[in-house]
């Protein structure tokens, strides 16, 4: 009779449309990887550059290495805090207060980036 012909082609059809489903979901799964592939190569060409501009953290004579990052405004700020001024005046020594330095970095604001500022960074150049 009709009922096992009907049955198969109802399933030939659900089979179909969980096929397409599973076509959807495994190029958005490639899509996705892709994207964090793209995202993943990004940052560790920033973390290579940065490792590069620091020369490895320190020059010959144990000072750090001065490195150069452009900053774009969003919402008129460049998301970070210095604080700084000169060092005690009674104390001819302490020379390492001078100077202005990153106090602190507005989360996901222009600065916070991997290759971005860290806090006591020091600013000499502006």
């Amino acid at each position: 009779g009709r009922g096992p012909r009907q049955l198969v082609l109802a399933w030939s059809r659900r089979e179909k449309a969980l096929r397409a489903q599973l076509w959807a979901l495994r190029d958005e799964a490639q899509l996705t990887a892709r994207r964090y592939q793209e995202k993943f190569s990004q940052y560790m060409a920033h973390v290579r550059n940065f490792a590069r501009d620091l020369g490895g953290g320190h020059g010959r004579d144990g000072e750090h290495k001065p490195f150069t990052i452009v900053l774009e405004r969003e919402n008129d700020t460049l998301g970070f805090n210095i604080i700084g001024g000169r060092p005690n005046q009674n104390n001819k020594e302490e020379t390492s207060a001078e100077g202005i330095y990153v106090s602190k970095i507005l989360e996901n604001g222009p600065a916070d980036r991997a290759d971005g500022l860290e806090i006591h960074d020091k600013i000499i150049e502006v």
